[in-house]
């Protein structure tokens, strides 16, 4: 993905991916939109968090970052901070609304940043383990799959596949071991490097694990100064293929599961 440009040019666009949403006291929203109960909604493709005290959104349909211009940002923050507003605010959310990265809402909410997985506390990266050739093999098909998914289909696509997955799976014990899963795509990328990016990875191990029966969390995070981004999956409190020390360092801005 692109590093976070500040947004000028925009099409608002249909995801099948949602956002949280939460009711507020609306204090701060009515007495700059009056009674009528107006709030706010990220766009539906979008999702952002806070770095710095600085706005960083995701689009998963034009697969990339962005930032805000500096009015926008403000407002943006006051709104989701649930500041008290200046008319300037509002005049900049009503842009943002004209540009498709807001959407009126008939309730006192507003956008919600993304909200992080448990911390983690273990890695099974950590335990020690050779696994099978056709754990291995299996791995390998599985990167080459989720990296072609990704080339045609479109990140917005994988995820929405992703979500589906879970309904699909529903075995009661999973059927498959989840460190020897970790090793094999551990492993795998030592024969497919091209194919390792951390994205793909993480995409395809949490569909072979959902295959078997788990319920991970894809996680994507970013951070700033330099601006990296970086994903991993998680089962609960445990890393499935990462380590701390390098998720450790950014800040999550989606969790899909």
């Amino acid at each position: 993905m692109n590093a976070p440009t500040n947004r000028t040019d925009w099409t608002p666009a249909d995801s099948p991916t949602t956002n949280d949403k939460r009711a507020v006291d609306g204090r701060t929203l009515i007495s700059h939109f009056g009674n009528g109960q107006m709030g706010f909604l990220l766009a539906e493709h979008l999702s952002f968090c806070t770095v710095a005290d600085r706005v960083i959104l995701l689009d998963v349909l034009r697969d990339r970052y962005f930032c805000l211009g500096a009015d926008a940002e403000r407002a943006f923050l006051n709104l989701t901070t649930y500041r008290e507003l200046s008319p300037a605010d509002v005049a900049a959310l009503e842009r943002l609304t004209l540009d498709g990265i807001l959407r009126h809402h008939d309730g006192l909410v507003v956008p919600e940043p993304c909200k992080p997985p448990a911390v983690a506390v273990n890695s099974l990266l950590e335990i020690r383990g050779r696994p099978r050739p056709l754990i291995v093999a299996t791995a390998l098909f599985g990167l080459a799959l989720t990296s072609a998914f990704i080339k045609y289909r479109g990140l917005a696509s994988a995820l929405h596949d992703l979500a589906r997955r879970p309904a699909e799976h529903k075995a009661k014990v999973p059927k498959v071991d989840a460190a020897e899963t970790a090793l094999a795509f551990h492993r795998a990328a030592l024969f497919a490097a091209p194919l390792d990016q951390c994205l793909v990875r993480s995409i395809a191990v949490a569909r072979a694990l959902m295959s078997g029966g788990f319920r991970p969390k894809l996680v994507i995070g970013v951070r700033l100064q330099p601006f990296g981004a970086h994903s991993w999956v998680q089962i609960e409190d445990v890393l499935v293929n990462d380590r701390h020390d390098l998720v450790r360092d950014y800040t999550p801005i989606l969790v899909a599961q």
